[in-house]
């Protein structure tokens, strides 16, 4: 319906769809999207304790660049890099909710 898709570019839905759940939509700038398929690729690479995720596993990261030839010598720097803003962004977020789950 071009009325939904025209009141969805200023974040407004009709009264009819607030009953209906909505999909969430998330924007990634084309400069990251390799960063955020390879954050994708890692989901298995995480090294997990008592208290739940404590970091990435770089071994199996280093492994998984190799072995999908995700990265040559000279990109894999900075998209590892990239990549340890996310895991530290991430374990920073889980933590919070953990804190947020406590206090209920």
């Amino acid at each position: 319906d071009d009325t939904a898709e025209a009141l969805a570019a200023f974040g407004l839905v009709l009264e009819d769809d607030l009953e209906r759940p909505r999909e969430q939509i998330f924007w990634c700038w084309p400069e990251h999207v390799r960063t955020l398929e390879v954050w994708l690729a890692c989901a298995t690479q995480w090294r997990v304790g008592p208290h739940g995720a404590t970091g990435l596993d770089y071994a199996g990261i280093e492994a998984m660049f190799r072995i999908r030839r995700l990265a040559d010598a000279q990109d894999a720097p900075e998209l590892f890099h990239e990549l340890q803003l996310m895991e530290r962004a991430t374990l920073k977020e889980w933590a919070r909710q953990r804190a947020s789950q406590r206090k209920r």
